[in-house]
């Protein structure tokens, strides 16, 4: 976990260890026990999900580049060059697939609510 901090990743993606037959690790001493891997594998989620957050939260004042993904009466969403979802109110003449610049202003589901700021 010390490492992961150290690295700063801005997002994670955990799993727990399954054996698989023929593979090195599988016939290795000393393997871990499903209760460790549990608690092993939550500490991750856990880190991950306050890593990510820490992440979108410093975006947060940015200009960010998104690719238009989806636009529907409510709200458009999108993926930024930095791979966060970002949500904002749809305009008129908005194209999926195109890029549009966003003010990121707030932590909003699992991304940023913004407002868009300029059409390519």
């Amino acid at each position: 976990l010390e490492a992961v901090k150290a690295a700063g990743f801005s997002k994670l993606h955990v799993f727990k260890y399954s054996k698989r037959a023929k593979t090195l690790a599988a016939s290795m001493p000393d393997q871990i026990l499903p209760p460790e891997k549990k608690l092993r594998s939550r500490q991750g989620i856990e880190l991950g999900k306050e890593m990510r957050n820490r992440f979108i939260k410093k975006n947060l004042g940015q200009s960010l580049q998104v690719v238009l993904e989806i636009c529907q009466e409510e709200y458009c969403k999108g993926m930024s060059e930095n791979y966060i979802n970002v949500f904002f109110k749809p305009k008129p003449g908005l194209a999926r697939g195109k890029i549009y610049r966003v003010l990121a202003q707030e932590v909003h589901r699992n991304g940023i609510w913004g407002k868009i700021e300029t059409r390519p």
